[in-house]
Formats: C-alpha cells, sequence, structure tokens
C-alpha cells in the first residue's frame, strides 16, 4: 500500500509524528484556554477516542500531502479540500462542555448549540472527510499503481 511506502521513509513519517502530536497538544489547548486540565476531566470517554483517531488521521493526512506536494503528484482541489474540511469540522466539535462558553462569546449561542449538541458526529465527519482525502491521494493503492 502506498501509505505504508510514505510512513516507511524518515522525513513522512516524522512528519505525521510531529504533527499527530501537534494536534493532540494543541486541540485541548484551544478548546480549553490554556487549561487542558478541564478538557481531560470533562471528555467523554467515546470523544476521546474519537479525538486520538481525528489526530492520528490528522498527522497521517499531513503526510500524504507533503509526500504528494513533493513528488509534483497531480493535485485535484477535492482532496485538499476534503482533508481542509475533516480538519475544520473535527476542530470545530467541541469535546469539552466547560469550553463551551468562552466560544461561545466568539461563534454565538446558537453556533454552539448545534456545535455542541453534533460533537460526536461533527468529529466522525471530520474523520470520514479525512479517510476520503487519503483515499483521492491514492493512499490505498497497491504499490504496483503508484
Amino acid at each position: 500500500m502506498k501509505l505504508f511506502k510514505i510512513l516507511s521513509e524518515r522525513k513522512y513519517f516524522l512528519a505525521a509524528i510531529l504533527s499527530s502530536i501537534i494536534m493532540l497538544v494543541a486541540f485541548p489547548l484551544f478548546q480549553s484556554l490554556g487549561n487542558p486540565q478541564i478538557w481531560f476531566t470533562f471528555i467523554k470517554p467515546l470523544n476521546f477516542a474519537l479525538y486520538l483517531v481525528f489526530s492520528i488521521l490528522f498527522g497521517i493526512t499531513l503526510s500524504v500531502q507533503y509526500y504528494s506536494f513533493k513528488h509534483k503528484q497531480q493535485s485535484c482541489e477535492i482532496k485538499s479540500a476534503s482533508a481542509n474540511a475533516g480538519t475544520v469540522l473535527g476542530l470545530f466539535a467541541f469535546q469539552c462542555p466547560a469550553c463551551v462558553p468562552v466560544l461561545a462569546q466568539a461563534l454565538g449561542l446558537g453556533a454552539v448549540t448545534f456545535l455542541s449538541v453534533y460533537k460526536t458526529q461533527l468529529i466522525l465527519i471530520g474523520i470520514a472527510l479525512m479517510l476520503v482525502s487519503l483515499y483521492l491521494l491514492g493512499a490505498f493503492k497497491p504499490d504496483a499503481q503508484v
């Protein structure tokens, strides 16, 4: 599979790891305004598991896009658009109920209420969009088709 070939190269593997770690650290800091202890206190186990999957896929998607850019592969706007949409949906899927009042000031109560009610579905859609992006980038093709 092309994905394994890409991640077997040191620089792309490190890019995936580094961007996943950045997402793992930045997401709770962003949502809790610098107090991740609150975030980890209130997050539900299902949402935490989805957050881990989202962060790992974020790193892998970024690494595959980096590989495609470096190897000057023909790019399609829908490929990066689906990854970007997945990232944005994942970022706005509030995992922590303690974060809602602060974000309500920025986004408005109606938007935050909608996002809070559908947070699990939004992060699932974000994960699905990142998988679509990986598929469109050819990450799941056998090595012979690369």
